[in-house]
């Protein structure tokens, strides 16, 4: 920890923050998820905001110069390649002879030696939750019960989480801050719509198990019983982990010509599909916290999605929450919105603005906030 002076004050610490940016190191961007894109965007604020303090970034392949540029002469990139052995041994014995004064664990784990003081960010329990639909839960929950263990303090990302975090491990409200992520100024309601002939409901995510598709086509298939005019539903994500049950639920119930299956868009296309679609449908069975939900409403497109977890602190009263179990519940939903133009257009009003609760930047300064805390208060 270094002093930095500055005329006329009181000099003071210059810290070294190590960060662990291995989410957004792999080159197949379908592997890049919502850890990516808080990890991505984390860095690129601090580099805007922290004037002060040295960063160490770690990744196993080079970082994007969009990324990173904005720290000028205050951060290093260390790429630690190939990425076999980054996690157990390469990065530790960086760590250990670059000397952080803190480590941020964005990826949700901890290096086995290396820090003394970590701020570990965990951001679901979804694997403690829904064991049966990771195939590493047990390996994620002895990472994560280390990562609360070495842990001076734990960042995540909904109340939500937090309640589950202290139900689990036994913290207290004091040991956990919440902060919320932002969302991109490229989701916004000015700008091309993706258009085709027919109107279309919109997913955009994994299409892993915890995010219960099948329960969605099943009320899709309902709602398309009573549509008055004909509808699609588009699936826009990874297939990496694909739930072998979403085709087989799409020929039983014959919607081969009704689902479309988009994959995995670059992030610069995905702006225009929001601003296209009659309405954003997230039928997960659990989450943290949800982007898609805030692209959504910031996009001008209107919100269903689960009453439990995360996904009601998150859409407030801008979007319609359901019991996603059942498939009644959400054909009734997607009928409410396809139905009902004025409801429509006020869930599209209430959505901007709740919108604007979630900020990059805020969320950047909250993990300063944190950092200054437990480096320079607590030393």
């Amino acid at each position: 920890m270094k002093k930095v002076s500055h005329a006329g004050r009181k000099p003071r610490p210059q810290l070294k923050i190590a960060v662990d940016c291995g989410s957004i190191s792999f080159q197949d961007k379908r592997t890049q998820g919502g850890l990516a894109t808080i990890c991505t965007n984390l860095i690129t604020q601090l580099s805007l905001i922290d004037k002060r303090n040295w960063y160490d970034l770690y990744s196993f392949a080079p970082l994007p110069k969009s990324t990173t540029h904005h720290f000028e002469r205050r951060a290093k990139t260390w790429v630690l390649s190939p990425p076999f052995a980054y996690k157990t041994l390469r990065l530790p014995f960086a760590l250990r002879q670059h000397k952080p004064d803190v480590f941020l664990a964005l990826s949700q784990a901890v290096p086995a030696f290396g820090v003394s003081r970590v701020i570990g960010f965990l951001y679901d329990l979804a694997f403690i939750k829904y064991p049966e639909a990771y195939q590493n839960s047990k390996e994620l929950k002895r990472q994560t019960d280390e990562l609360i263990q070495r842990s001076a303090h734990i960042i995540t990302i909904s109340e939500a989480s937090k309640q589950d975090i202290m139900e689990n491990y036994q913290l207290t409200s004091e040991k956990i801050t919440v902060l919320y992520p932002g969302v991109s100024s490229a989701y916004t309601p000015d700008g091309p719509k993706y258009v085709q002939l027919e109107p279309y409901f919109l997913y955009v995510g994994q299409l892993k198990k915890t995010k219960n598709i099948p329960r969605l086509l099943e009320g899709f298939a309902e709602f398309l019983k009573t549509a008055s005019r004909s509808y699609q539903l588009l699936l826009v994500g990874s297939d990496l982990q694909l739930d072998p049950e979403i085709p087989q639920t799409i020929r039983r119930l014959g919607l081969q010509k009704r689902v479309i299956r988009k994959g995995y868009l670059r992030l610069s296309e995905l702006p225009k599909y929001y601003r296209g679609a009659t309405a954003f449908i997230s039928p997960a069975k659990y989450e943290g916290f949800g982007l898609p939900l805030i692209e959504a409403l910031s996009s001008g497109t209107p919100v269903i999605t689960g009453n439990s977890s995360s996904m009601p602190e998150i859409v407030g009263d801008a979007g319609i929450t359901v019991n996603v179990a059942s498939s009644e519940h959400i054909a009734h939903a997607l009928t409410q919105i396809a139905k009902n133009e004025p409801f429509r257009q006020q869930l599209v009003k209430k959505g901007l603005l709740r919108a604007k609760d979630f900020s990059w930047r805020t969320f950047a300064r909250g993990v300063l906030d944190v950092v200054n805390e437990y480096c320079l208060v607590n030393t």
